[in-house]
């Protein structure tokens, strides 16, 4: 059985991002805490609210608008960025962070 740091080892590590919240009457919060609850049956997904220098494999991007005029420069997270900037990018955001998960579960066999 792994211990505990073997077991993060394999975790694919998402940063969550919120912008500056132009657009008060879009909750973001809401839209982050419903992506992270359809997503937790995939145990293999680690989300933490990213912080400057943080290394990612994936970035969570939520914005108030289509404008995404969040600072992304300080973070490390390759070409993974999920950005959702309205309800009606939750399902696809699921679905892309789940198949960034299953991509990295076959990098991981392959090895």
């Amino acid at each position: 059985m792994p211990n505990q740091g073997e077991r993060d080892l394999q975790l694919m590590c998402v940063g969550v991002k919120f912008c500056g919240g132009c657009n008060p009457r879009y909750d973001r919060m809401q839209t982050f805490e419903t992506i992270k609850g359809s997503l937790k049956e995939d145990v293999g997904i680690k989300f933490e609210y990213a912080s400057e220098g943080g290394a990612y494999d994936a970035l969570l991007l939520l914005s108030g608008c289509t404008n995404r005029c969040a600072d992304l420069s300080g973070f490390t997270y390759g070409d993974k960025l999920v950005s959702v900037w309205d309800a009606d990018g939750v399902e696809a955001a699921i679905c892309e962070l789940s198949s960034l998960r299953r991509e990295r579960n076959e990098l991981e066999r392959n090895l």
